[in-house]
């Protein structure tokens, strides 16, 4: 199937520049105009090589182009127009695009006009002429159009795909380097209680470094599992979002008041992405690792997140950092405010109220 589907364009342009043969001069012989269409054919089919080698391709149904203008009169150049575009666009193999000089790809581009046009043009064939020479440049337009379209969009993965790295550099600088420097500390107080003969010291230096170790696979199941999220989330998918907390060590309790399937996407993408914030938060500065997510859907969408692992100061009360900045971006795109500190209770909270745009 494959094979067949590539072969469309060759064989069609095959057959386009062999029928058109039939516009040539009437004083042609029939073995001119037979000539003229075996050019046409291979003209047509030398497109088979035209991911191989563009320019030369190009170069042949030039050449063939203007061999079978000489024998049987002017033909419609497809194969040329076909290979204006395809160097034009700057033919990329295997999602790679080669580096072709700019002024290689001009050269290549006038040449093909001037082939086109120049011998219908000393035949006398003027309006012919124009016309094939304005296919030729429009097809020629469109692939640098395409070219600088599939450069901007590669550019803009790119700078994708770098801000993905940088995120995750993040991530794991706070998930790991904190654990480990934990850790390492540790290990010095253990060395340093072995060679004092303190073993009790030790021990509990030895624990210590137990529970870092298990907080830090804790922390990078859950970038794990976060890493994983590419796809589009709802509210309804909150109950699977704190499950995997509860399995990334997280004492997470969920409550839900109203029907999670009413609310719009967008809101309930910009709750689903707060809510993970929010218990991500949690999960990485909370020493007791529990936490209580409230859902209540009326005509306004409330959110609430508390920190139940008696803190002393979350990170946020002293400085409002990524995560909290981000959650209140998405709460405020969805048309909602969001507001976080400790309660008169003691703990820490994230709420948010998200409006559903319509009324009871």
């Amino acid at each position: 199937m494959n094979v067949l589907k590539g072969a469309l364009l060759p064989v069609g342009c095959a057959l386009l520049q062999t029928v058109s043969v039939g516009t040539g001069l009437p004083d042609r012989s029939p073995g001119s105009a037979a000539v003229a269409a075996l050019l046409g054919v291979a003209s047509g089919l030398a497109l088979f090589a035209r991911g191989r080698a563009p320019f030369v391709v190009l170069a042949a149904t030039v050449a063939g182009y203007l061999a079978q203008v000489l024998v049987g009169g002017p033909a419609l150049p497809v194969a040329v127009s076909v290979m204006v575009f395809v160097v034009g666009r700057g033919y990329t193999t295997e999602g790679r695009s080669p580096v072709q000089s700019p002024t290689l790809i001009a050269v290549a581009l006038l040449g093909a006009l001037i082939g086109v046009v120049a011998p219908l043009q000393m035949a006398g064939l003027g309006s012919e002429a124009a016309a094939y020479g304005l296919l030729c440049s429009v097809s020629g337009a469109a692939g640098l159009l395409m070219a600088l379209k599939s450069g901007r969009d590669q550019q803009r993965r790119n700078e994708l795909v770098m801000a993905e790295r940088l995120r995750i550099a993040r991530e794991l600088h706070d998930v790991v380097g904190h654990g480990m420097g934990a850790i390492t500390v540790q290990a010095g107080a253990a060395r340093m209680a072995v060679a004092a003969g303190a073993l009790d010291d030790a021990t509990q230096s030895l624990l210590d470094i137990e529970a870092a170790g298990r907080g830090v696979l804790q922390e990078v199941r859950w970038l794990v599992t976060l890493l994983r999220e590419q796809e589009h989330h709802a509210l309804l998918d909150v109950p699977d979002l704190v499950g995997n907390a509860r399995r990334s060590g997280l004492e997470v309790t969920l409550a839900v008041d109203g029907d999670l399937s009413d609310v719009p996407a967008a809101v309930g993408e910009a709750a689903y992405r707060i809510v993970q914030e929010a218990i991500t938060n949690v999960l990485r500065h909370a020493p007791r690792k529990e936490a209580v997510v409230s859902i209540r859907v009326a005509d306004t969408l409330y959110l609430e997140i508390l920190d139940r692992s008696e803190a002393a100061c979350s990170p946020s009360e002293v400085e409002e950092g990524n995560g909290l900045r981000g959650m209140r971006e998405r709460a405020i795109a969805a048309g909602g405010v969001l507001s976080a500190g400790r309660t008169p209770a003691g703990p820490w909270a994230v709420h948010a109220e998200l409006p559903l745009g319509r009324s009871r």
